[in-house]
């Protein structure tokens, strides 16, 4: 009996930077294969050869890029331990990752280094009153104290979670 199956494959638009699209180009014309073709073998490479790291957090790059769900948790995880309304959980998780806003690179501090322990958190809020006091903010000590205790709740949330 024929059966008519459906392909399974869609269309999707993607954008890629120019120099990246000329590279598959060159390299499927020189395979003499579609730049489909080899964008799917790509992916599908990429996706098999993906390191496993059982949901836990690697990096700070793979923290932002899952920053709306880590808020989630966070929120929810400090609402239960608690009584802190809503917008002073979001403002400890804002003021804790204030190491991974780009516009302060300066800090020389990377967020997961400190949250796996590898920057201690005497060290970090250290170099948060170094930095308050380079950038002139008003009462960097205090700043900095704030700032690193948010770090060490978001840390601590994170260890129990088992996210790091």
């Amino acid at each position: 009996m024929f059966i008519i199956q459906k392909n399974g494959a869609s269309n999707k638009t993607i954008r890629m930077p120019n120099a990246l699209i000329e590279q598959l180009d060159e390299l499927a014309a020189s395979e003499d294969i579609s730049f489909n073709q080899l964008v799917v073998q790509c992916c599908e490479y990429a996706l098999a050869n993906l390191p496993v790291n059982n949901g836990k957090i690697t990096c700070t790059e793979q923290f932002i890029s899952k920053k709306k769900q880590i808020k989630a948790e966070f929120q929810k995880y400090m609402a239960k331990r608690s009584n802190a309304n809503e917008a002073t959980i979001l403002q400890i998780f804002s003021d804790a990752i204030y190491a991974t806003q780009h516009r302060h690179a300066d800090l020389g501090i990377d967020l997961y280094s400190v949250l796996i322990g590898k920057v201690d958190i005497d060290e970090y809020r250290n170099a948060l009153e170094k930095y308050f006091i380079k950038i002139g903010r008003q009462n960097p000590e205090y700043h900095a104290r704030n700032y690193a205790n948010c770090t060490k709740q978001l840390k601590e949330f994170m260890e129990e979670t088992e996210l790091i």
